[in-house]
């Protein structure tokens, strides 16, 4: 019987590169049919805030770099924070690939590389990419201009926060975890952390979306956009709402095209529709960019201090 597995898996990286590229081709041609109102756009754009604005994203994956490091070392890998959190930024690239798992294969070679059991890393990849959708979704619940867009009661919105509290209690999201797919991993067996520690985590990757948020607004001073009546609150919020129904959606490598979508139906609340379009998809060039600046310098990192730095104990259950 032929394996039609690796066939199927090329049909669906196709299909998601050609999503992406009918977004783009869509934003092109309405972009083009309103080519005076974009050139004046971007006539009054202000390139002051562009170096801030990278440096801002830089910062946000330098910090959740960080978190994931010190989340790992409390389920007991010896390696130091600033090894691992050059291997988080090594790995970023992967999130552009196809496949939605590229980032994590490119994470757990490095740190197997390294001496790291593969349990060890695979439970923090797991819990990390649960605590990250947990706090997007937070910030999404508790900005009231999402909440009436869907038209939630803000009594239902708040009563839903208290549900992020299972991700306090490691047994319960141990159960979360066996649910989607680590089957294979004896959760038993690999240190659990503390509540203090997810709680830490928690509140961590909250404040790596309001910084994200941040720059949205400063992007918005980029386009020359007024940011009148715009907070901090509300940029963090719609940028956790992109997030979070990019992530959900598996369209996309990095939620290119949708993040982007849903950003712009919120912007549009308080900006045109051309600066909204020009907002969205300049924000995630300079993504790149800083991406880009992330990715180098863990590679920079690795390759300075060798590709052969072994562990002399990585796991405390060993």
């Amino acid at each position: 019987m032929p394996n039609l597995r690796m066939p199927f898996h090329a049909l669906s990286r196709f299909a998601k590169w050609l999503f992406i590229g009918a977004v783009f081709g869509v934003i092109a041609v309405y972009l083009l049919n309103h080519a005076d109102r974009v050139r004046e756009i971007f006539h009054h754009m202000d390139p002051r805030w562009i170096m801030p604005l990278i440096s801002v994203m830089f910062f946000v994956s330098l910090l959740r770099a960080f978190l994931w490091a010190y989340l790992i070392r409390s389920l007991g890998c010896s390696l130091g924070y600033c090894r691992l959190t050059a291997i988080w930024m090594y790995s970023l690239g992967g999130k552009y690939i196809p496949g939605s798992v590229w980032m994590v294969i490119g994470r757990a070679h490095r740190l197997q590389a390294e001496g790291s059991p593969i349990k060890t890393t695979s439970y923090s990849i797991a819990l990390e990419q649960i605590v990250t959708l947990a706090a997007g979704l937070m910030l999404v619940l508790i900005t009231p201009e999402i909440t009436a867009t869907l038209y939630i009661p803000p009594w239902l919105a708040l009563g839903m926060l208290p549900l992020s509290a299972v991700l306090l209690f490691p047994n319960l999201l141990g159960e979360i975890i066996r649910k989607i797919g680590i089957r294979k991993i004896d959760l038993r067996l690999v240190p659990q952390p503390s509540i203090g520690v997810m709680m830490v985590y928690l509140t961590g990757t909250t404040i790596a979306f309001i910084i994200s948020g941040l720059g949205v607004i400063l992007m918005l001073r980029v386009s020359g956009a007024s940011t009148e009546g715009f907070t901090l609150l509300n940029a963090s919020g719609f940028n956790a709402a992109g997030f979070v129904v990019g992530y959900i959606t598996f369209l996309a490598p990095s939620g290119i095209g949708v993040r982007e979508g849903v950003l712009v139906l919120l912007l549009n609340r308080y900006i045109s529709v051309h600066y909204a379009l020009i907002v969205a998809f300049s924000l995630r060039f300079w993504s790149l960019i800083a991406d880009g600046a992330a990715i180098l310098a863990g590679n920079m990192y690795i390759s300075h201090f060798g590709n052969n730095r072994h562990l002399e104990k990585t796991d405390r259950s060993q």
